[in-house]
């Protein structure tokens, strides 16, 4: 089962401080440590970033946290295999 984070502004906002925290639950705090992916919302287009290592510890998730990227829309999700 996946975690899922949204939001959606009226105006452009940073999601820098809710995007790391949701990270730290992707292999940190929590178990969905299967990978992780995000995407924004950019004027006319999206801007996707998708990595198989646990959102704890990628380096993908570390700098998409730390640059300041502002948007309207924001999508990301954590993933937690589970074999049936």
């Amino acid at each position: 089962m996946c975690q899922l984070l949204g939001m959606n502004c009226a105006n452009n906002t940073e999601f820098n401080f809710s995007f790391r925290g949701f990270c730290r639950r992707g292999g940190d705090t929590d178990i969905h440590s299967h990978g992780w992916g995000m995407c924004t919302y950019e004027g006319h287009g999206l801007r996707t970033f998708l990595d198989s290592e646990p959102a704890a510890s990628s380096k993908i998730a570390a700098f998409v946290g730390k640059y300041p990227f502002q948007t309207t829309n924001m999508m990301a999700h954590i993933r937690y295999y589970l074999e049936i």
